[in-house]
């Protein structure tokens, strides 16, 4: 699942980006499916609907749903490619649709940046909510249960004894926050 910024979910909607930029990449074989959150956003919204789908800074009728802070759609990451290595800024720039300003800015000290190239774009007439969404523990055993050992991606819930010290209560069934960029979540 991506967090991504309802500017650039319209853009995914309408067809116009087909490559979303990240400094990481996720441990799979492509092709996989992707699940696209739409980040919350207090002057643009992403709107849906039958027809439509698109981002702006306005209101709407009761007939739109607004997909900020929800899960829009899904596309199918068919290839990973590394930048500059793989491809060029030209390219990048058109298929991403950020600047090469902003694409520097967002760099930063990273050598590379993967360049996750979005197929089969599918959005979603109604968004669905984070919470029908299960976060992959990658400490679960073989047989479901969880190792406890490490938290990560929200999957495990906290449980603090009196002394302060931490015990790991359980694997949480769903997801009840959005990735900071990315995270697994399992299908």
């Amino acid at each position: 699942m991506l967090s991504i910024h309802p500017k650039w979910c319209g853009l995914i909607a309408s067809g116009k980006k087909t490559v979303e930029v990240r400094k990481t990449r996720p441990k799979i074989e492509t092709p996989f499916k992707c699940y696209i959150y739409c980040t919350k956003d207090r002057q643009q919204h992403f709107w849906t609907g039958k027809r439509y789908s698109y981002a702006d800074d306005r209101s709407h009728n009761a007939f739109d749903r607004c997909g900020n802070g929800k899960v829009i759609g899904e596309f199918v990451c068919d290839e990973i490619t590394t930048f500059p290595d793989e491809c060029s800024t030209g390219w990048l720039v058109a298929n991403s649709r950020v600047t090469a300003i902003e694409l520097g800015r967002y760099a930063g000290d990273n050598d590379n940046l993967y360049a996750w190239h979005i197929s089969e774009p599918k959005i979603y007439d109604q968004p669905k909510e984070i919470e029908h969404f299960r976060s992959v523990c990658r400490y679960r055993n073989n047989d479901g249960s969880c190792q406890y050992e490490k938290v990560e991606c929200g999957c495990v819930k906290l449980d603090f004894n009196p002394d302060g010290s931490i015990n790991l209560a359980e694997c949480l069934d769903c997801m009840s926050r959005p990735p900071q960029s990315w995270c697994y979540v399992e299908v």
